[in-house]
């Protein structure tokens, strides 16, 4: 073997090594794939991406939860704040939160996921942090009696549908007796106002993708309005496969196909009051 191919080997043995170096999937000890952790470690703060952090919004800080996915997350409080990885299976925020009208507290925050990709437990550093973000939601009920409730409901359209359909008379009776289930649950509700969104996952073309996605949204929605949902109050958008999990192009189909289930839904985001 020439110097040239012993050079070549040498840097692709330590490619894995640099990768790891620059970006993290995991700094806490323990981990499963329930995403559950023995011990929460915390990245150090010279680590940091955004130098700082943020200052989140509080209205989102209450609609955090378990059971959200990345693009969820993302959508209320941004990406996170330090260098993790591709398939990361914990993200890591910097907050500044309010205490008084002149002062902060900073404040860790951690989502830990589950193999799935679904946070699993969120964590704060110091519990004050928890304790602050508990109270301003109280405030916010006392100072707002008829604030309009947000909730979300994600459907699998592996359960709503056969395989590559998306008509009303496709549908499964279970995934239909589900979204008649939401309907009776929502359609009280004053001001209300219900978006269906349609995903699927990245495998396929991607124009028929975005054509399936929303031939299910508006099936669904179809739905809704047949089981006493106001026309009026309900839109349905296809976004194809814009939303699409960390998985590793180079699983075999399978496993691919069974890592991409996250992304096959149907999302009903319902705002109201009751």
């Amino acid at each position: 073997m020439n110097k040239a191919n012993k050079q070549a080997l040498i840097l692709l043995m330590l490619a894995p090594m640099v990768l790891a170096m620059g970006c993290t999937r995991h700094v806490s000890r323990g981990l499963t794939d329930e995403g559950e952790v023995q011990e929460v470690v915390y990245p150090d703060e010279s680590k940091l991406v955004r130098k700082g952090g943020s200052i989140p919004n509080l209205d989102n800080l209450r609609m955090l939860g378990e059971g959200l996915n990345k693009e969820q997350l993302r959508g209320l409080i941004g990406s996170p704040h330090f260098r993790e990885g591709v398939g990361a299976r914990e993200w890591d925020y910097l907050f500044q939160l309010p205490t008084t009208a002149n002062q902060t507290l900073q404040c860790r925050f951690k989502v830990i996921f589950n193999s799935r990709m679904m946070a699993n437990k969120l964590y704060w550093a110091p519990e004050q942090c928890a304790e602050l973000v508990a109270a301003s939601a109280s405030v916010a009920a006392s100072s707002a009696p008829a604030a309009p409730q947000m909730r979300q409901f994600s459907l699998s359209t592996d359960i709503l549908f056969p395989f590559g359909k998306g008509a009303v008379q496709d549908m499964n009776a279970a995934g239909r007796e589900r979204v008649v289930q939401i309907a009776a649950d929502i359609r009280g509700a004053d001001d209300l106002q219900v978006r269906v969104l349609g995903y699927t996952d990245r495998i396929g073309n991607e124009q028929s993708n975005l054509s399936l996605s929303q031939r299910r949204a508006d099936a669904v929605r179809e739905v809704l309005v047949g089981a006493g949902v106001p026309a009026a109050a309900v839109s349905a958008r296809g976004l194809g496969e814009t939303h699409s999990s960390d998985c590793s192009k180079y699983l075999p189909n399978a496993e691919l196909a069974a890592c991409l289930a996250p992304d096959r839904r149907v999302e009903i985001q319902v705002s109201g009051t009751t």
